[in-house]
């Protein structure tokens, strides 16, 4: 029997049990999507065993499964809220492996073959230098299969055969189930240097956008320590938002090779560093002022719906019949969204809502009207200015002209008066 476990808490309780059992090979993984794909690359895996960390996941994913692959066995003590063919449930380590004995149907490619190899999916030397264990092939013959082998364990990977195999059809190699364990903890050990090494890359690649931010804003004269500091004050206040805003805000920085991350960032940067040098700016305004930057386009899942920020460009553009509802309202949403959060300022859902200048947080008016707030005005023109300097993607950027083009948008004087200062404010860095 195989099983792919998926836990965060009883990973090692769950291994030493299965360890004193030989018939039972398991591999442990730490995300849904690692127990998925090795199911892919372990054809005869017979069920993924999972506990409460993951419990919420499995089951919205089993429920939008509309045939069983796979068995899951979920180990707790909480109430199953779904009831299906494929879920099982025990509440200890011993009904667990009672249950395994006897009340899971396996796979029919094990139970009925009888001989003392196990199929494995070629899927799974994608990733490897060499080959962990002997690989066998499988000769049908009158009388029965024959098990040849073809890979011996610590030889170099030899991707032209692998190559010429997949070309004939053969998807599926053999091992030896008495070396289905070492497998086992041999891809444990190198999936979990790959997960590392992704990790450790990705960490790398959120540092290089932010310093490629950064670097950009300095050409407009902001400086290396201003771009810093603003960073932190970021940081502090994500820290301070409320728990389910936090996850909200965790799912943005993920993303940070985006267009929508890296003008959110800017905007944000910008932002705290100009309104030191505006007299009416309180903190609970910085604070909605972040808050904006980061999710008044909370709905717009691509980064070309972001990019269009007048009537204009929506009508011109791809979404003109697809999604041109949802772009007119995306302020209004957000706006609405983010007002069922305690414990931010007033302020953010208003500023949300006028963020493309409309009053009612819907569509792209040409004109800005007197009614929109200061705050507003603020981040409107910051918005504008960041997108500019974005889009530019690194070229040559008059920031002169670019205000003026800004200027010519609107004829609201504290948009104007806005504009002056934030030159003048630039002049001085």
């Amino acid at each position: 029997m195989q099983l792919v476990i998926l836990s965060k808490t009883q990973k090692n309780s769950l291994t030493q049990t299965f360890k004193a059992n030989k018939e039972i090979g398991y591999i442990s993984t730490e995300t849904l999507e690692e127990a998925l794909g090795m199911v892919e690359m372990l054809p005869d895996t017979d069920a993924i065993l999972f506990d409460d960390s993951f419990l919420e996941e499995v089951i919205q994913l089993i429920s939008i499964q509309e045939q069983a692959t796979i068995d899951y066995v979920y180990i707790g003590n909480k109430e199953l809220s779904l009831k299906k063919i494929n879920l099982h449930k025990v509440e200890s380590a011993e009904q667990l492996v009672t249950f395994l004995e006897t009340g899971l149907k396996v796979s029919p490619v094990i139970s009925s073959e009888k001989s003392n190899y196990s199929r494995i999916s070629a899927l799974i030397l994608n990733t490897l230098e060499v080959f962990p264990v002997d690989f066998y092939i499988r000769l049908k013959r009158s009388e029965g299969f024959n098990y040849i082998k073809y890979f011996n364990a610590n030889a170099p990977l030899e991707m032209k055969k692998l190559e010429e195999h997949k070309q004939k059809g053969l998807t599926d190699y053999y091992i030896l189930k008495d070396d289905l364990q070492s497998l086992n903890e041999k891809l444990n050990l190198h999936f979990k240097q790959i997960i590392t090494q992704v990790e450790n890359q990705g960490s790398k690649v959120s540092k290089d956008v932010v310093a490629q931010i950064f670097t950009t804003l300095n050409t407009v004269g902001l400086s290396e320590k201003s771009c810093t500091v603003a960073y932190k004050t970021i940081e502090n206040l994500i820290k301070n938002s409320p728990t389910d805003l936090l996850k909200e805000m965790n799912e943005i920085f993920k993303n940070k090779n985006s267009y929508k991350f890296k003008k959110s960032l800017m905007c944000s940067t910008i932002l705290i560093n100009f309104s030191k040098k505006i007299e009416w700016i309180t903190p609970q305004n910085i604070e909605s002022l972040n808050l904006c930057a980061f999710f008044s386009d909370r709905f717009l899942q691509e980064d070309e719906m972001v990019q269009i920020r007048t009537e204009y460009e929506l009508t011109t553009s791809m979404y003109q019949d697809s999604a041109e509802k949802l772009i007119n309202e995306h302020a209004l949403k957000a706006s609405n969204w983010i007002s069922q959060f305690d414990k931010i300022p007033n302020e953010t859902s208003r500023l949300i809502k006028q963020h493309h200048g409309s009053i009612s947080g819907v569509g792209f008016p040409n004109e800005l009207s007197d009614k929109i707030t200061k705050l507003s005005l603020l981040f409107i023109l910051v918005e504008s200015f960041s997108s500019n300097l974005l889009l530019a993607g690194g070229g040559k950027f008059n920031i002169p002209q670019e205000l003026k083009k800004i200027k010519g948008l609107s004829q609201n004087k504290k948009f104007h008066e806005l504009i002056d200062s934030f030159l003048t404010f630039l002049k001085e860095q």
